[in-house]
């Protein structure tokens, strides 16, 4: 757990000298609580006595129910010495969590611990707890972004059907079938996918208020096609969800003070759930086995084919790289997309944003894939030193090296 974001205010009472601490998260989310990562870790206890301390309990519990009670048992501590745990296994009470919509709240974690029975320490941390729509930021879980990815959204689920409607208007079939017909036919599903959207009608804007807590407020579907808004965090979201759905493998990928989308184009993932450097996913869209796309051009007229130049761009800045987060890897990993109970419906309702079909439908000519295999051996110099970039440059199981 980041140092800097555990260990809130806490008051202290000392009846004996034993020293106990525990890391708390300042800040807490209900996604944080839905995908089972802890707010409390690195538990602590101290005996600074001569003598062996036994039947030790540390305590968890909470005034105001944002945590559930909880109790670790430690057999002794010999004198001077010290026991602890990583996980802690203290539980933050979803139902309260819920409760929380607008604005951030204040929760408290009581840790009581005894000594056969007689209390002998106290302490009591504050976090805050923010608002359910609210993202924690890229520290400590950069990963929980992909849980506001939400496939099974009324609006994902009808932008689903729309994005069909497109795609059968610039080739012909409006299957929309993921990975089965290669990588073209997955680009121009990504290219529907952004008609479908670019047809709402959305304006762009910056994020909403969050007034100095970490991440930031994220609209869901919902509020995005309700009020016609979106930043390009939520352009993203809102396409890789859409991805999602279509059975895609969308990747959100942060850069400072940006977001956009990529996605495979061929039915694979990242290693990791977070790709730290940009060089993977440039190396993958050299092979034409990725799409990086500007998501924020679906709030103008501008064409699908423009927004992914803009998006190839930003797959030559290195500096501003932060990370990017493979959804589908992160589903696999156990982040799954937020539940938020009833109350996220509404109408889908074109905006008649015009923009001819053929405009988005037509997608760029991808390379063929490349049996390395059957390439000859006695070649120029230049045709050489470019299958030994190809090579190099080959992630799938045709890279005998990675197989």
């Amino acid at each position: 757990m980041d140092t800097e974001e555990a260990n809130s205010e806490m008051t202290v009472t000392l009846h004996e000298p034993i020293r106990a601490d525990v890391d708390v998260l300042k800040f807490v989310s209900l996604a944080l609580v839905q995908n089972g990562l802890p707010a409390l870790q690195g538990l602590r206890v101290s005996n600074e006595t001569d003598e062996t301390m036994k039947d030790v309990v540390c305590a968890f519990s909470s005034d105001d129910g944002f945590i559930v009670p909880s109790q670790l048992a430690f057999k002794e501590i010999g004198p001077h010495g010290s026991v602890g745990s990583h996980n802690v296994g203290v539980l933050l009470n979803q139902r309260r969590i819920v409760e929380v919509r607008s604005e951030p709240a204040t929760g408290t974690v009581k840790m009581t611990v005894s000594v056969a029975g007689e209390v002998r320490c106290e302490k009591i941390y504050t976090m805050t707890i923010l608002p359910v729509d609210q993202w924690l930021g890229v520290k400590p879980y950069a990963e929980l972004l992909s849980a506001y990815v939400l496939p099974n959204a009324d609006l994902v689920c009808r932008l689903q059907a729309e994005a069909a409607k497109e795609i059968e208007k610039s080739t012909g079939t409006s299957s929309l079938e993921g990975y089965q017909s290669g990588k073209r036919r997955a680009l121009e599903i990504c290219a529907a996918i952004y008609s479908a959207i670019q047809k709402l009608g959305i304006s762009y804007c910056n994020p909403p208020a969050s007034f100095g807590q970490p991440g930031q407020k994220i609209r869901l579907p919902d509020e995005i096609e309700k009020y016609k808004l979106a930043t390009c965090i939520e352009t993203s979201l809102l396409m890789a969800a859409v991805m999602e759905k279509c059975e895609l493998h969308p990747v959100l990928v942060l850069i400072k003070g940006h977001c956009y989308v990529g996605c495979h184009l061929v039915e694979e993932m990242f290693e990791d759930v977070i790709t730290p450097t940009v060089q993977a996913l440039r190396k993958r869209a050299v092979l034409d086995e990725f799409v990086a796309i500007e998501t924020t051009k679906v709030t103008s007229d501008l064409p699908f084919n423009e927004a992914e130049k803009i998006g190839r761009d930003h797959l030559d800045d290195d500096a501003t790289f932060t990370c990017a987060i493979d959804v589908v890897r992160s589903r696999e990993s156990g982040i799954r997309p937020l539940s938020f109970g009833s109350g996220f419906e509404t109408n889908y309702i074109a905006s008649g944003r015009t923009v001819a079909a053929e405009d988005n439908g037509d997608v760029r000519k991808l390379q063929e894939s490349v049996d390395l295999s059957t390439l000859k051996q006695t070649a120029t110099t230049q045709s050489r030193i470019g299958r030994w970039t190809q090579k190099l440059l080959d992630f799938s199981a045709r890279n005998r090296l990675l197989n």
